[in-house]
């Protein structure tokens, strides 16, 4: 198993409607929460995208080599076999930093 880990970091630009998040902390934490899901699929996708042409190009093998020098050496004479089958955990935090523009709705009474 290989186990990814994401350290993501952001800036909300602009938001719109009733919500302000700084007021709200769940509300800032589910954005926190949906950024991480985002990038978890976009990140999954292209892993699976790669297995599926069969092109290591995020290094795994690489990385197992510096890291499992032995068991590389068992692995890369048919590491294109092995690469399809890899299982990849994905670890995703991803923190929001600050807020741009707020621009509010009419408010319903």
């Amino acid at each position: 198993m290989v186990t990814v880990r994401v350290q993501a970091e952001g800036n909300l630009g602009e938001i719109q409607g009733t919500l302000d998040p700084m007021k709200d902390p769940r509300a800032w934490h589910e954005m926190e929460r949906q950024m991480a899901e985002a990038i978890r699929k976009e990140i999954m996708a292209a892993i699976s995208k790669a297995k599926e042409l069969n092109s290591d190009i995020f290094g795994f093998g690489a990385a197992l080599n510096r890291r499992h020098p032995k068991e590389w050496a068992s692995l890369k004479d048919r590491w294109d076999i092995e690469f399809p089958r890899i299982d990849v955990k994905l670890e995703v935090n991803a923190k929001l930093r600050r807020m741009g523009l707020v621009t509010r709705g009419p408010e319903l009474k």
